[in-house]
């Protein structure tokens, strides 16, 4: 492929056509066909949630590695705009396993600009299912949850607690209390 003075993945979300059907269309197939577009889809005249949405389409259209390979070639013609929105919406958690595989590649593709490294938002929980059968699943985590476990780590509350006679949960509280009252002095 030739290189393109204009985005063929910003062309085709223009026309709206779906990106998987991005291998199809080829600068070459555009000019034959006689369609005069250049430039992007005029992403400096789009209001930010245009731009959010577009942003939207190609990361969700990552899944498709030949996809990931075109915009990665494509990426300085998106606009400053476009490419922060990629970029935020890549690095949010909550996408399927097969978007994330994509956004991995297309981040390798593009030399590690689109992941941020800071990965402290999400932990690993095990489930037990069916008796032993245990599925592991990513949740996200707050921030402040996490400040808070730090800051009261040493007054945690075991986790058999609700198990204790009232007089042991008492008495257990009463020394949290004397601890936490010699810590802040």
């Amino acid at each position: 492929m030739r290189e393109s003075a204009f985005s063929t993945v910003l062309w085709c979300l223009a026309r709206n056509i779906p990106l998987g059907h991005l291998k199809q269309w080829t600068v070459e197939r555009i000019e034959k066909e006689g369609e005069n577009y250049r430039g992007g889809v005029g992403i400096g005249f789009l209001s930010s949630k245009e731009i959010e949405n577009v942003g939207r389409k190609i990361v969700n259209g990552l899944s498709q590695y030949h996809v990931a390979e075109r915009a990665s070639q494509e990426w300085g013609l998106f606009g400053p705009a476009l490419r922060m929105a990629v970029t935020r919406i890549a690095n949010e958690l909550g996408h399927s396993g097969n978007v994330r595989k994509g956004i991995a590649y297309f981040d390798q593709l593009t030399h590690g600009k689109i992941l941020s490294r800071v990965q402290a938002g999400e932990e690993r929980v095990l489930k037990a299912r069916h008796g032993q059968t245990f599925v592991g699943y990513r949740r996200p985590v707050s921030q402040a949850v996490m400040g808070a476990e730090r800051a009261f780590a040493a007054f945690a509350i075991p986790p058999d607690y609700h198990k204790w006679s009232p007089s042991k949960k008492k008495a257990f509280r009463e020394q949290l209390a004397r601890e936490r009252r010699a810590s802040k002095s």
